[in-house]
């Protein structure tokens, strides 16, 4: 019979690993309060001071023809169109009605 009473032990986890009351670690980084400047911020550079602005030239763009359809009528013979040409003949028609019959009747 289990005992009535709750739990009252340690497991072996808790006992094992004991947690340890460690102080806060120190950043390794350095203090960048010594690095600031006390100057105001320059922001001029040798490239904005020695650049020189030359005029740009005009780009240039060619008139635009306008569209003239085609005269010649359109050949629409595709190869598949030419090379597989419908078969018909005494003996397709024969194989259709035979599927036919059997597809439906049975």
């Amino acid at each position: 019979m289990p005992p009535s009473d709750p739990f009252q032990g340690e497991s072996t986890y808790t006992t094992d690993y004991l947690r340890h009351q460690a102080a806060m670690r120190q950043p390794i980084r350095p203090d960048q309060s010594i690095l600031q400047s006390q100057d105001p911020f320059d922001d001029r550079t040798g490239y904005r001071t020695d650049y020189i602005r030359h005029p740009q030239q005009e780009r240039f763009q060619r008139a635009r023809e306008e569209y003239v359809p085609n005269q010649a009528s359109l050949d629409s013979l595709t190869t598949h169109r030419r090379d597989f040409t419908p078969k018909d003949g005494p003996e397709k028609k024969k194989i259709i009605l035979f599927l036919y019959f059997i597809y439906f009747l049975f």
